[in-house]
């Protein structure tokens, strides 16, 4: 989904769509992933998330006016923060954990459900929650900190 932006962009944003955007949820599939694989797999993702976030803030800048650049830059920056990082890592990180939580109070769990199915449900969750958030991010920028600029 495109993000209506308040500064117009000399050409479309490819970090806006998909599959490019899914590189921005790595911090999320990191969270998801980090009690089944090893901590160098997590901190991969965590790069590419950063990598992403800053890709597109650089992205968004030199496509501008050159009187716009830090504002597209720094609207990006926050966008992505809270649209890539903030919501889908604590909203993976609370339902991870609480997966753990109440397969551990269960009796008679098997030990792989008890080991994957909180990673399964954590990975899953995230195409589902991409757009609502996407959406309600970009509703939330242009109520708040768009109308600054």
């Amino acid at each position: 989904m495109q993000c209506t932006m308040m500064l117009p962009s000399k050409v479309p944003d490819p970090f806006l769509e998909q599959p490019l955007r899914s590189l921005g949820y790595g911090i999320a599939v990191g969270v998801a992933i980090r009690y089944r694989f090893c901590h160098d797999l997590v901190l991969s993702c965590n790069a590419v998330a950063g990598g992403f976030i800053i890709g597109h803030a650089i992205h968004r800048g030199f496509n501008l006016n050159k009187s716009d650049m830090m504002i597209g830059m720094v609207d990006a920056l926050i966008n992505d923060s809270l649209a890539s990082v903030l919501i889908p890592t604590f909203v993976t990180y609370t339902v991870c954990g609480s997966t753990r939580e109440c397969l551990r109070n269960l009796s008679g769990v098997p030990k792989g459900i008890y080991k994957w199915a909180p990673l399964t449900l954590g990975l899953c969750l995230l195409p589902i929650m991409m757009p609502p958030i996407d959406r309600g991010v970009c509703w939330f920028m242009n109520e708040t900190v768009r109308t600054l600029y």
